[in-house]
């Protein structure tokens, strides 16, 4: 996951005056609004006129309730109305192009930020009615909205809790999700032994879920993370057991993933590079002769480890 960035709240938050030829306070929004719904009645009215000629149709109805004029008045009207429609228009573009663009992860965490005391309301609110699944619900808001901000030590607590309720209500998924939780925190915070623990717990966990696409990325994540620790025995193991859970279970599309995965990990991992590369071009064989999308970035990666 991505370290988020420290916002500049200058960029969090433009002023509006900053980002127009006039201030967006008082009536401008309104009336450029109400000129913005104006115009379209207007087309509206026009094309009723047109689609059906009748004297009695309803945009002839509509334009004699509002213009009852006549001519030459009801040109006129029409005529500043559609030209102040194009303005509002023309207008909203301009601010939208003078708006400073602010980077994704400063967004992220300025929504983080927002999220949090919703999240909290909410948390309360569940337990005070005795709603788990609410409760959970919230809990997962209020976690991501501390993980975003980088503040591990709060999230973990936080995770263990609906932990807890994903056991008590006896939910896979939930506890699925909230183990990954709980071993990217701790990751980040550096304690790694706990984070292979719950890694290893989310297995057994997928092991219960009947659905084996769960197990899958369960095996997966497990096996990049001891990669990157340096337990390559273990990562080699799980990246083996995946593909043969893809072959035996029942999961065939599966299979090229598991291949360019095993195959990735010989090459750059054990610098079996004859073995992984062949497995590489095996998974990109497959991934062909299915249509899998996937073809594209598998190949570019075979370059990237010069098996191609």
């Amino acid at each position: 996951m991505t370290k988020p960035a420290e916002p500049d709240a200058a960029s969090v938050s433009p002023s509006s005056a900053a980002t127009s030829r006039y201030p967006r306070t008082g009536c401008m929004p309104l009336l450029r609004n109400l000129l913005l719904f104006a115009g379209m009645a207007v087309v509206m009215l026009v094309v009723m006129t047109i689609t059906d000629p009748q004297p009695d149709n309803l945009g002839t109805a509509l334009g004699e309730a509002l213009f009852p004029f006549g001519q030459p008045g009801e040109g006129i009207i029409l005529a500043l109305l559609v030209l102040g429609a194009v303005w509002a228009v023309y207008d909203e573009i301009q601010e939208v192009r003078r708006t400073p663009r602010v980077p994704w992860s400063q967004r992220s965490l300025q929504y983080a930020r927002e999220e949090e005391p919703r999240a909290r309301k909410d948390l309360e609110m569940a337990r005070r009615r005795g709603k788990p699944r609410q409760e959970m619900d919230a809990l997962s808001r209020l976690g991501s909205s501390l993980y975003t901000q980088e503040r591990y030590e709060d999230a973990k607590p936080v995770y263990e809790s609906r932990l807890e309720l994903g056991e008590t209500t006896q939910d896979a998924k939930v506890q699925f999700s909230a183990l990954h939780s709980l071993a990217l925190t701790s990751e980040r915070l550096g304690d790694l032994d706990a984070a292979q623990r719950f890694y290893e717990r989310r297995v057994i966990v997928a092991r219960d879920i009947e659905t084996r696409s769960w197990l899958f990325e369960a095996l997966e994540e497990f096996a990049a993370f001891a990669q990157e620790r340096g337990d390559l025995s273990l990562a080699e193991s799980l990246f083996r057991a995946n593909l043969a859970m893809t072959r035996n279970e029942g999961l065939p599309g599966y299979t090229p993933y598991a291949l360019a995965q095993l195959g990735g990990f010989l090459v750059s991992g054990r610098g079996e590079r004859e073995q992984g590369c062949a497995m590489m071009r095996e998974a990109a064989e497959q991934c062909h002769a299915s249509g899998d999308d996937a073809e594209e970035d598998l190949r570019d990666r075979m370059r990237e480890l010069q098996c191609e």
